[in-house]
C-alpha cells in the first residue's frame, strides 16, 4: 500500500513543479469604469473548446493560468454588454506573469418584447454511468421532502415510512454532495423525511459505481446534490405543518451569495415532530407439546414524538482560473422518546390462559454530530485533465437509556434500565486523478484512508421493585473500543467513439480491524483485502437514448448496531443482541438496463441479478422448553435476488404530469449452517404520482 501513496506523491510534486504562466487584466465599460462580475473565458487560437472560465472579482480584476505555450484570446460577456473577443495573446515560459491591457465591454441597448417559454424543463437527464432527477424543476415537490423525491427517482422505492430501496434492496448507501455523510448513517428513512427538498438541485442514481467510489453499498449509491451559490444575494424561507395526528412543524431557511471569486451557501432546518401513535398484535406459536407455552400474544400500543435538527454551510473559493477550494460544514441532532405499552398473554395446549402481564417501556435516544471538510480542485490547460484532494471528519454520537417494567399476575414483577452511550468518529483522505491520455481514451487512478473509531459503554441494571435500588449486572456491561482503518486505491480506463462508452476498473482496500471489550478481556482482530473489479459498456445516442450492461463487486461492512454484544433484555422472553465476530458481505452485480429520456415521455426498464456469499443475516434461534427467542445476525446467509425495475413519466401537457416507478424481484436465502432452512418467493413495491398545476407558468 505504501507504493501507492509513493505514486501519488510523486505526481503531486511533478503537478507543483509545472510551468505556469499567470495572464492579468481588469474589465472596464468605454467610460473606463470597472465592470464587476463580468464573465471570461480563455480559448486557444485554432481550438472550438474553452479551457477555464472565471469572473472579474468587485474591482473588476481577473487572472488566468496557461500551461502550454501558443496565442490565446478572452471572450467577456456581462448582462447589459456587448459580448468582446480580445486580441491574440502571446504565451511563451520566458515570462512567468503576461499583464495585459484592459478589456473594454460596451453597454447593450435592447428594446425588450414578451418572452414566453413554452418548452418543459427537462426533469430526468441521463449520463454514462448516473441517472439523474432535476429535482429544482420539478414545481409539485414545494414543501415537501427528500423523502417524496425520492419517491420519483427510477429504480428507487419509498414506503409509506420513509424507508427506501434501490432495485428493490436496502443495502445501499446516500451520499450527499458525492461524499459519505453521517447524516443518514442511523435511520435513513427518518433523515429523508426531515430533509427538505427545497435545499436539493438534482438527486443522481449510480446502480454501477466505478471504481473511483469505495466499495461499501451492495446495490449501488444514491448521490444528494444541494443547490449552489449563484451570482448575488439568493435566500428563501418556508414553513411546512403537518397535520397527521399530532402533526409536524418543519421551518426551513436556505440563502447563497456570490460575487466574484467567492461564493456562500447555506441551509437549516428543523423537524418537530408532535407525536403519532400506532398500535400492533405479535403472535408467537410453539409446536412443542413440552413448551413453556403454547401460544404468546402481545399487544401493543406505541407513541412516538422527538425532532432533527440540522445547520449546513459551504464556502467556495476560485484561487485562480485553475485552482480551487471548497470548505463546508454542519451540525445536526436527532432526539426521539418511545413509549410503548403492551398486555403480554400466555396459553396452554388446551387454550387457556396461563399467565398475563403488562409491560410499559421508555425509550429516548439522542444522536447529536458534526462533520467538517475540505476539497481542493486542480485543472489543467488541456481539456478533461484534474487532479484533487479532499479531507473530511465526521463524529456522531448516541445516547440511549431504556427503562422497562412488567408487571406479572404470577411470579414477580420486573424493572429494568439499560443505558449506553457511543461516539463514532470517521477522518477521511483521498486523492484522484483523471487524466486524458489520447483521443477518447481517460485513464483515472487515487488512493484513500478512512481511520474509524468506536466507543461504546453500556450498562444493564435491574429491580424487583418499582422505587427498589438498580443492581447493575456485570454479564451485561461493558465497555468497546473499537478501531477500522481501511487503505484503498484505485484505477479505472475509460474508451468513448461515438455513441459507445467502456470502462473498466478495479478497487483494492485494506481492512484493518482491532476491539477491545474492557470488562470481559475480550479482543477482535481481522485483517483482509478486498478486491472489487467493476465494468460497463454504455451506448448512448444524441436522441438520449441509453443501452447499459454492468457488472460490479460491492461490499458492506457490519456497523456498530450489528457487532455491540449489549444484550436488549427488557423483555425476557424476546432478547437480542450483535455479534462482534461478524465479517463483511460481498455482493457481484449484474445489470443490463435501456433508458430513454425526452420532455413529453420518459421510461427505463433494467434487469438485474445480486449474488451474495456470507450474507449478513437476522435469525431467532428459539428455545421450546424456556420460551425464550435469541435474536442476533451471522454471517450465514446465501442469497440470490433478480430484479426487474422500471420507471414511466408522462407530460402529456403543460401542467400535468403523471409517473409510475415499480420493482418486481425474486429472492432466495438459504441458511450456509442449515441448508433446510431457507425461504424465497416474489415481493413488490409501486409508487405512482400524478401532478395537475391549476395555473401552471
Amino acid at each position: 500500500m505504501r507504493y501507492i501513496y509513493l505514486v501519488a506523491l510523486i505526481f503531486i510534486s511533478s503537478v507543483l513543479h509545472a510551468q505556469v504562466t499567470v495572464l492579468k487584466g481588469t474589465v472596464q465599460d468605454s467610460s473606463k469604469v470597472s465592470v464587476s462580475s463580468a464573465l471570461l473565458t480563455l480559448y486557444k487560437s485554432g481550438e472550438e473548446k474553452s479551457l477555464s472560465n472565471t469572473f472579474a472579482d468587485s474591482t473588476g480584476n481577473f487572472i488566468f493560468s496557461v500551461q502550454d505555450p501558443g496565442n490565446y484570446y478572452i471572450v467577456t460577456s456581462a448582462i447589459g454588454y456587448l459580448t468582446s473577443t480580445s486580441a491574440l495573446i502571446l504565451v511563451d515560459h520566458d515570462r512567468t506573469e503576461i499583464i495585459l491591457k484592459p478589456i473594454i465591454i460596451n453597454r447593450k441597448i435592447t428594446l425588450l418584447a414578451e418572452v414566453k417559454i413554452v418548452a418543459p424543463k427537462s426533469l430526468l437527464s441521463l449520463t454514462n454511468d448516473k441517472i439523474v432527477y432535476n429535482v429544482e424543476n420539478d414545481p409539485s415537490l414545494t414543501g415537501l421532502s427528500a423523502a417524496d423525491a425520492f419517491s420519483r427517482v427510477p429504480f428507487v422505492a419509498v414506503d409509506g415510512l420513509g424507508n427506501v430501496q434501490l432495485k428493490g434492496q436496502s443495502n445501499y448507501r446516500i451520499l450527499l454532495n458525492g461524499k459519505p455523510t453521517s447524516m443518514f448513517a442511523g435511520n435513513a428513512g427518518d433523515a429523508l423525511r426531515a430533509f427538505p427538498v427545497s435545499n436539493i438541485s438534482k438527486i443522481e442514481v449510480i446502480t454501477n459505481p466505478s471504481a473511483k467510489y469505495e466499495g461499501e453499498g451492495l446495490t449501488g449509491l444514491i448521490n444528494i446534490v444541494t443547490k449552489k451559490s449563484v451570482a448575488g444575494f439568493n435566500g428563501s424561507t418556508s414553513l411546512t405543518i403537518g397535520t397527521l395526528q399530532k402533526g409536524t412543524i418543519n421551518p426551513n431557511n436556505q440563502f447563497s451569495y456570490k460575487n466574484g471569486k467567492i461564493g456562500i451557501s447555506s441551509f437549516v432546518y428543523y423537524v418537530g415532530n408532535l407525536g403519532f401513535e400506532s398500535t400492533g398484535l405479535n403472535t408467537y406459536n410453539s409446536t412443542a407439546n413440552n413448551a413453556l407455552f403454547a401460544k404468546r400474544r402481545s399487544n401493543d400500543t406505541t407513541n412516538n414524538e422527538g425532532y432533527q435538527y440540522s445547520a449546513n454551510l459551504g464556502i467556495d473559493y476560485d484561487i485562480d482560473s485553475l485552482n480551487s477550494i471548497v470548505f463546508y460544514g454542519r451540525v445536526f441532532e436527532t432526539k426521539s422518546k418511545r413509549k410503548q405499552i403492551s398486555t403480554i398473554s400466555q396459553f396452554n395446549q388446551s387454550g387457556s390462559a396461563t399467565q398475563y402481564s403488562l409491560f410499559n417501556t421508555n425509550d429516548k435516544t439522542t444522536n447529536p454530530g458534526f462533520e467538517s471538510g475540505v476539497d481542493y480542485i486542480k485543472s489543467y490547460a488541456k481539456p478533461g485533465k484534474e487532479f484533487s484532494i479532499s479531507f473530511n471528519h465526521q463524529q456522531r454520537d448516541a445516547e440511549t437509556e431504556i427503562n422497562s417494567a412488567q408487571f406479572n399476575n404470577l411470579g414477580s414483577n420486573r424493572y429494568l434500565q439499560n443505558s449506553s452511550t457511543a461516539k463514532n468518529q470517521q477522518t477521511t483522505l483521498q486523492s484522484d486523478l483523471i487524466f486524458p491520455f489520447s483521443k477518447g481514451s481517460t485513464l483515472e487512478f487515487g488512493t484513500s484512508a478512512i481511520i474509524r473509531t468506536v466507543k461504546s459503554d453500556f450498562v444493564s441494571a435491574s429491580s424487583a421493585t418499582v422505587n427498589g435500588p438498580l443492581i447493575v449486572q456485570p454479564s451485561n456491561t461493558d465497555i468497546l473500543k473499537y478501531h477500522q482503518n481501511i487503505f484503498g486505491g484505485y484505477v479505472g480506463y475509460a474508451y468513448s467513439k461515438g455513441n459507445l462508452t467502456i470502462k473498466v476498473g478495479t478497487r483494492i482496500e485494506q481492512t484493518n480491524v482491532n476491539g477491545d471489550f474492557i470488562s470481559s478481556a475480550t479482543k477482535i482482530k481481522q485483517d483482509y483485502t478486498s478486491f472489487l473489479p467493476s465494468g460497463s459498456l454504455v451506448y448512448q445516442n444524441e436522441s438520449n437514448k441509453r443501452f447499459l450492461a454492468a457488472y460490479n463487486r460491492r461490499l458492506a461492512r457490519p456497523g456498530l448496531q450489528f457487532l455491540n454484544p449489549f444484550i436488549d433484555n427488557r423483555d425476557p422472553l424476546f432478547i437480542s443482541f450483535g455479534n462482534e465476530k461478524l465479517e463483511p458481505e460481498f455482493a457481484n452485480n449484474f445489470e443490463l438496463s435501456f433508458s430513454s429520456f425526452a420532455s413529453k415521455l420518459s421510461y427505463s426498464i433494467g434487469l438485474n441479478a445480486s449474488l451474495v456469499d456470507d450474507g449478513i443475516q437476522r435469525f431467532i434461534v428459539f428455545d421450546q422448553i424456556s420460551g425464550i427467542s435469541q435474536q442476533t445476525y451471522g454471517n450465514v446467509g446465501k442469497s440470490s435476488v433478480y430484479g426487474l425495475n422500471g420507471f414511466f413519466s408522462l407530460r402529456p401537457f403543460k401542467g400535468f404530469s403523471y409517473s409510475l416507478n415499480f420493482n418486481q424481484n425474486y429472492a432466495e436465502i438459504i441458511n450456509i449452517l442449515n441448508p433446510n432452512e431457507q425461504n424465497k418467493g416474489f415481493y413488490t413495491s409501486l409508487n405512482h404520482t400524478i401532478n395537475y398545476e391549476v395555473n401552471p407558468k
